[in-house]
């Protein structure tokens, strides 16, 4: 269910209401080793959640600035989580459920005709709602590999060079808030805190409308920044431990052609 309202021209309010599930699905059994007994839930129930949403979207009289704003809030019942029992991940759920919320907010300025400049700035708030032992959180405790702050800010600059030809400079710093890398309670996973981030990318384009050639340069300061990680233990000792990096500095070249 969703409603807009135009306050005028420039200027339009909107309101949306929805609701989702998942079904409900077998589960990977777990053998533990010791036991022979299966140590995971046998089904992963179905999960249902609500969403509710208030935003604006507008411009300036001059058109030199324009913005979308968005504020949200999620309830999920009976979220259906990945649960790590001895090393190996199966599924299960939070019977309590969680609760998110946060703002999105993207905004443009066009000094001139030729420059634009973007900022996009994020925040999320997702938590579960009471002590979960089967799946290994704590009341109030974020959700893993979810950074609550994210930002950027952009710009393209536009120019003439020769005759058709005209010129693109642009470029980007994109800033990431830290996470933890699992649940504070689980039971075969380390929680182990992931930093914050902060990334710079640059890229020049000729193009006289039929020809594109580019140059282009991400992860400028060649930032080795951990982008998630996993590290397994039994028995109080670490067993595997892998991660996901940010790709190195990269400089490159790209040719289009339009036919």
């Amino acid at each position: 269910m969703a409603a807009r309202y135009r306050v005028h021209d420039d200027l339009s309010l909107y309101a949306r209401v929805a609701s989702g599930y998942r079904p409900a699905q077998p589960n990977i059994p777990i053998i533990d080793p010791f036991t022979g007994d299966d140590i995971a839930p046998p089904l992963v129930e179905s999960d249902k959640a609500w969403s509710y949403e208030v935003g604006a979207k507008g411009k300036s009289a001059d058109g030199m600035i324009d913005f979308d704003i968005a504020l949200w809030r999620i309830t999920w019942a009976n979220y259906q989580a990945s649960v790590v029992l001895n090393g190996v991940s199966t599924g299960g759920n939070a019977e309590d459920g969680l609760t998110a919320y946060g703002f999105e907010s993207v905004i443009n300025i066009h000094p001139t005709d030729d420059l634009t400049i973007t900022g996009n700035l994020g925040y999320t708030s997702s938590t579960v709602n009471s002590d979960e032992p089967g799946i290994g959180a704590v009341e109030g405790e974020f959700l893993p590999n979810l950074p609550d702050w994210q930002g950027s800010i952009q710009w393209s600059y536009a120019f003439d060079v020769s005759g058709e030809w005209k010129a693109f400079f642009g470029g980007g710093v994109s800033y990431t808030a830290g996470s933890a890398s699992a649940l504070s309670g689980a039971t075969s996973v380390l929680n182990v805190p992931i930093e914050s981030r902060t990334f710079a990318d640059l890229n020049l384009t000729v193009s006289n409308g039929t020809v594109h050639v580019g140059l282009y340069a991400t992860n400028l300061f060649d930032n080795r920044a951990l982008l998630s990680r996993t590290d397994n233990f039994i028995g109080g000792a670490v067993t595997n431990s892998t991660g996901i990096f940010e790709r190195p500095r990269t400089i490159g070249a790209n040719v289009k052609v339009d036919f």
